[in-house]
């Protein structure tokens, strides 16, 4: 995903809970009428016991059970890793 199209698809999520590849009802992610399980993209890690709030996130290769379980390409796999990964990101400069 390219940056502008990452930063743009971040800011809607940001300001409306939705973007292209990611929704959210009652603070649940959801892809494709699944509820998304951010293990199902990476790893949550934490630096210190006081980062508990804000992790980090390790992306992982995408396993097929993974694209079968929300119906995605390898390709919007990688995005949703990405969203993810900036995502959290984000949440730690807050």
């Amino acid at each position: 995903m390219k940056k502008a199209k990452l930063l743009e698809e971040l800011d809607l999520l940001r300001r409306t809970g939705n973007c292209n590849l990611i929704k959210t009802e009652s603070n649940t992610a959801i892809v494709n009428g699944v509820i998304l399980s951010a293990p199902d993209f990476g790893t949550l890690t934490h630096d210190k016991p006081i980062d508990i709030e804000f992790p980090s996130f390790n992306p992982r290769p995408p396993e097929e059970y993974v694209l079968e379980k929300y119906g995605i390409t390898e390709e919007e796999y990688q995005d949703i890793s990405e969203i993810l990964q900036n995502y959290f990101e984000l949440a730690v400069i807050k």
